[in-house]
Formats: structure tokens, sequence, C-alpha cells
């Protein structure tokens, strides 16, 4: 059975268009981020940001990359150690985003007690779906294996249904298995305009 990252791969093949502006919000070991670029980048257009609060992560993701992918496509990518809470902060001269991807929960491999966190990962969706080109998407991924996870996730799921119904479409991906990990596709309506509203 394939996995539920190879089956989000192959959706964001037919929703990330060549040239796009996308962002990889908690890069982790940067198998996200290469999917990302390769799918986004070209020699001479697109752009894509990888986030993460660990170095560690950060390096890998590098590796990962340079490994992987000629010079012209990994100049076309900023790794930044941020949290990803301060997603509006970060390099405004790019504008709005074609995509969005959320990975949450803890660095595989690295220290497990530093996980995502709840009231930032809600602040950081709300400010990428501002952030958001009309059509856009934004994808998000909770493990709920680990101790923090559930909570995570019902977080999502709550701040999914602060939004205008018009502003957007949101798709539940799930594996019918027990702590299975969960996803919400959220693609900005059309007419939603580039900053929402909250009441």
């Amino acid at each position: 059975m394939r996995s539920l990252t190879h089956f989000l791969h192959l959706i964001w093949k037919q929703i990330i268009p060549k040239g796009a502006t996308v962002v990889d919000a908690t890069c982790g070991g940067g198998h996200d981020t290469l999917a990302l670029a390769q799918l986004a980048l070209t020699p001479s257009s697109g752009h894509l940001l990888a986030l993460d609060i660990q170095q560690e992560a950060l390096d890998k993701t590098h590796d990962k990359l340079e490994k992987e992918l000629p010079f012209e496509i990994i100049k076309r990518i900023k790794l930044i150690k941020e949290d990803h809470a301060h997603l509006d902060q970060i390099e405004p001269g790019l504008g709005h985003f074609d995509f969005v991807a959320y990975n949450l929960g803890y660095f595989p491999g690295g220290d497990k007690s530093i996980t995502t966190q709840t009231t930032t990962t809600v602040q950081s969706l709300q400010k990428a779906f501002e952030r958001l080109k009309p059509e856009g998407f934004i994808c998000a991924t909770c493990y709920v294996g680990h101790p923090h996870g559930p909570e995570e996730q019902k977080a999502v799921d709550a701040w999914i249904q602060t939004l205008n119904p018009s502003s957007c479409v949101v798709y539940h991906i799930e594996v019918p298995r027990k702590l299975a990990p969960m996803t919400r596709l959220i693609q900005k309506s059309k007419r939603c305009p580039n900053k929402e509203k909250r009441t």
C-alpha cells in the first residue's frame, strides 16, 4: 500500500503549476521540500521557501536538495530558520503564495520533544490563508500518533470552521487506520480577497 505522502505528492502534481511560489512551512528532512521544488520550479521561474526552527532539519534538507537538484533549481530555493507563525513577515516581496505545505508534529530522526505547537500552527495557517492567492492551496497533515498530535488536529479543524464557507473548499483525506495521519487540503475560493476578514 502506498504511503499517504506518496498519495499527497500525486495530488500536488495536479494542482501546483510550474513557476509557482510555494512554501514548505515545516521542512523537516526535506522530503516535501524536494517534491515541491521538482513540481514548481524551473531554472527561470518559481520560488520555494522552506522553513524550520531546527538548524539540523535545514541542514538535512540542504543536503538532500544538493544531492537531487541542479544548481539552476537550487538557486530558486531559500531555506529559512524561522517559526512558521511568522509567515506573514517572511519574504514579503514574493507577494502571495500558490501553495503552502505543513507536515505537523516532530522532525523524524531529530529531537521528538520538539514539536509543532497548537497555538503557533493555527496562527501560521491563518497567515498562510491570508497570503494565499485565489485558487491557491494549503495542505496540512497532522500526525496523531504522538502525545500532542490529537490536540493539534482538533485545533486545525477548529480553525477551518472559523473560515467563511464561501472563502474556501476543504478536502478531508484520511487513512482508515488507528493513529494514521490526517490531511486537510484547503483551496481558497476564486473570488476570495487575498486577506481573509474574520468575524
